[in-house]
C-alpha cells in the first residue's frame, strides 16, 4: 500500500484520532495508536455486526501493526459531521434512526453471540448514572429533586437493553449532502444499553418536548430519550432543574413510566 499524503480530519490538529491519506486504492482514513485489544475488538464488531447487518458505516479494510500499537484502515466517507450542517440538521435524524433500528434488530437476533468481553471502555451511561446518584446524595446539588433522581435512575436501568453505538454525539454522524448518505463512525463504545440513550445523546441540547416529538416509537423508547435528556440537560445547564422546562421533563418522565406499568 503506497501512502502519498496524510491530512488530519476536520481540521483537528491536536490529539489526532484519525487521518485521511491517499493510497493506491483511493482516499482512506487511518485510526492510529490503538491497543491490539481495542483494534481487534472493533475489527470483530465490524465483521460480526456492522457488515452483515448493513449498518451505514465506512468499510473497514484491514488492521495493521505499528510497533506495539495497531492502526485500522477505513474507506474515506466524503461527508461532514452532522453538527456542522447548521440549522436544519434535524432533518437527518430519520435516516440515523433507521440505522439504529437496524442495529437493534440485529443485536436482538444475535444477543447470545455478542456478549461484551472485559477490558473495553466503560459505557458513558454509567458515568451519567453515577453523577445523578452522587448529586442525589448532596442537598446542595439535588435542589429538591433527590427522590426524583433516585426514581429516574432506577426506571432507566430497568428499560430494555438494546445494541447501541454508545457514543452517538453529532460529530460521530457523517452526512454526505450531495449523495444523501450518512455514515456512523467511532464504534469503540458499542454495548447493550438502555433504549433511548443513543438518541438522547445524539439530540443533546434540544428541548425535551422537541426531543420526544422527533423520537416517536414505543413508550419505553420515549421514556429513555426523555429521561436521559433530563440527566444530560441538568449536567449541561444546572439551572434547568428549577425551571418550568425541568418540571415539564420530570412530569413527562412520570407519565411515560406510568404508561409502562
Amino acid at each position: 500500500m503506497a501512502w502519498k499524503r496524510f491530512q488530519p480530519l476536520f481540521g483537528q490538529l491536536g490529539d489526532i484520532s484519525a487521518v485521511k491519506f491517499d493510497s493506491g486504492d483511493g482516499p482512506m482514513v487511518a485510526h492510529p495508536g490503538m491497543s491490539p485489544d481495542d483494534a481487534g475488538r472493533i475489527h470483530r464488531f465490524y465483521k460480526r455486526v456492522l457488515t452483515p447487518a448493513g449498518i451505514a458505516s465506512p468499510a473497514l479494510r484491514h488492521q495493521q501493526g505499528i510497533g506495539e500499537r495497531q492502526m485500522l484502515i477505513f474507506d474515506f466517507f466524503p461527508g461532514k459531521p452532522l453538527d456542522r450542517h447548521g440549522p436544519g440538521w434535524e432533518a437527518w435524524l430519520p435516516a440515523v434512526m433507521v440505522e439504529l433500528e437496524r442495529l437493534q434488530q440485529f443485536g436482538e437476533q444475535h444477543r447470545e453471540g455478542l456478549k461484551v468481553r472485559g477490558g473495553r471502555k466503560p459505557p458513558l451511561v454509567n458515568h451519567l448514572f453515577r453523577q445523578a446518584l452522587g448529586d442525589a446524595l448532596r442537598w446542595d446539588r439535588a435542589h429538591g429533586e433527590r427522590r426524583f433522581l433516585l426514581w429516574l435512575v432506577t426506571r432507566l436501568k430497568r428499560l430494555p437493553q438494546v445494541l447501541s453505538h454508545g457514543d452517538l454525539h453529532r460529530e460521530n454522524v457523517l452526512v454526505d449532502t450531495e449523495r444523501g448518505n450518512i455514515a456512523l463512525v467511532d464504534w469503540d463504545r458499542w454495548d447493550y444499553l438502555p433504549v433511548g440513550f443513543d438518541l438522547a445523546r445524539l439530540m443533546r441540547g434540544l428541548a425535551g418536548d422537541t426531543v420526544e416529538q422527533l423520537t416517536g416509537g414505543s413508550h419505553a423508547q420515549r421514556l429513555g430519550v426523555v429521561g436521559f435528556t433530563y440527566l444530560l440537560q441538568r449536567h449541561d445547564r444546572p439551572a434547568m432543574v428549577n425551571s418550568e422546562e425541568g418540571e415539564a421533563l420530570r412530569r413527562r418522565c412520570r407519565e411515560l413510566a406510568g404508561s409502562l406499568l
